[in-house]
């Protein structure tokens, strides 16, 4: 099949018409289509079969497709690297505008910074000159220096002020200049590539017809004893129209369609979920996700529910109260800061000095303030023996612990009462 006419770039990718295309709209071709489905081929002489080839043509020659007016090309496949293409075309010329506006001035800035600083030293010599002769006699001659010294220092920053002026203006003009230039390629940049959809006229396209006879077959795809599926699949692509997608909708090929493990219907790869647990292939209406670990997986894994929030989640998040025994969510499980065991709400204490959450084997009575305290922060009294927190452990000043080198006695609260 050739084309003439716009893009033939783009047009000579076609290279046929599949007449099996064309039999979903052409009643009026019953006949032929009739020849076609008992082996015969279709006359392909009739201007209304010519007219539905011409016309498939057109539409399979349609496209979107991404031009650019500055590098004068256009794309249909690659369109990330046409952009790039694009984009450093334009950064390549703003670089060079800019360096081009930036060399107009360089030399003329050079030369007033050369200027300045000649002018400078030469205002500088003058005034200092000037301000060594003020101390000397008053004479003719002197005065008449002096006069001079006067005239020439104010000569110069005369051209020093100007000198200034003009870089001032300069600058501002080359900043101004540079500014605009950004600009210009800043607004190229939002309109450098547009993207057209390209669609040739039956008009254009000229046909040196030829006919691809396809093998066509229908048959069911069983997917159990009680569900299968019609197929019509293409002897020469290989490819299978099998149905549509349960949750999208999208037309389903053998290339590209599973079917759900739960309800065996036919879903797409986008809507594909799969168990995490055994792999099971399933959709996401028969799918669901644990609260707890947020795993993906199908309803026949065994769940349990939480004794404390009563929410269902995967084995793999069951917890028990090695206290009571209760079965726990991993959202309200407790451990022991020290041995790690498993705790719900009801049995987790609290250390009232350190706050850690503790299980009963790690807790003890303190026998000053009668508090349960974890075994970090409680320890037996060195006077008297017993078992008292460290809150309830004093300090005293002592000859006896002045004599064993330090300052404070440690006692427990009985031990300070005795005494």
């Amino acid at each position: 099949m050739v084309f003439e006419g716009i893009a033939p770039r783009f047009c000579d990718q076609i290279e046929g018409v599949l007449l099996e295309n064309l039999s979903r709209d052409s009643r009026k071709l019953s006949k032929e289509i009739e020849l076609a489905v008992t082996g015969s081929p279709p006359d392909v002489s009739s201007p209304l079969v010519r007219s539905l080839i011409l016309t498939e043509a057109s539409k399979r020659g349609t496209g979107k497709i991404l031009y650019s007016e500055i590098v004068e090309d256009w794309t249909q496949d690659d369109f990330e690297l046409f952009t790039e293409k694009v984009l450093s075309r334009i950064e390549e010329s703003e670089e060079s505008e800019l360096n081009e506006r930036k060399d107009r001035d360089e030399n003329r800035l050079l030369d007033l910074e050369q200027r300045i600083v000649e002018t400078e030293a030469d205002l500088k010599a003058y005034t200092g000159e000037f301000d060594e002769t003020s101390g000397l006699p008053e004479t003719p001659k002197q005065r008449r220096h002096r006069a001079s010294l006067g005239a020439k220092a104010s000569a110069a920053e005369h051209r020093l002020s100007g000198y200034r002026l003009q870089r001032s203006k300069i600058t501002e003009k080359l900043s101004h200049d540079l500014d605009s230039i950004r600009n210009k390629y800043e607004k190229m940049r939002a309109n450098a590539i547009k993207e057209l959809t390209l669609r040739p006229e039956p008009s254009e396209i000229s046909l040196d017809t030829y006919i691809v006879w396809l093998p066509r077959f229908q048959g069911d795809l069983e997917v159990s004893p009680s569900r299968s599926f019609p197929i019509i699949w293409n002897g020469m692509s290989g490819l299978a129209n099998i149905g549509l997608c349960k949750v999208c909708g999208i037309s389903l090929t053998n290339s590209n369609a599973s079917i759900c493990s739960a309800c065996t219907e036919l879903i797409c790869e986008q809507d594909t979920v799969t168990c995490d647990q055994c792999a099971k292939v399933l959709c996401k209406f028969d799918s669901w996700t644990c609260p707890s670990c947020a795993s993906l997986l199908c309803k026949d894994e065994a769940t349990f529910a939480c004794a404390t929030c009563g929410t269902r989640a995967c084995f793999k998040c069951r917890n028990f109260c090695t206290e009571c025994g209760r079965t726990l969510c991993t959202t309200h499980t407790s451990k022991c800061s020290r041995c790690k065991t498993p705790l719900c709400n009801l049995h987790a204490l609290s250390c009232p000095i350190c706050s850690n959450t503790v299980c009963n084997a790690e807790v003890q009575v303190c026998l000053g303030c009668r508090r349960s305290v974890c075994s970090v922060h409680i320890n037996p009294c060195p006077k008297c023996g017993n078992r008292i927190c460290t809150t309830c452990v004093q300090e005293k000043r002592s000859v006896r612990a002045l004599v064993r080198g330090r300052l404070h006695e440690v006692r427990c609260v009985f031990c300070i009462e005795q005494k």
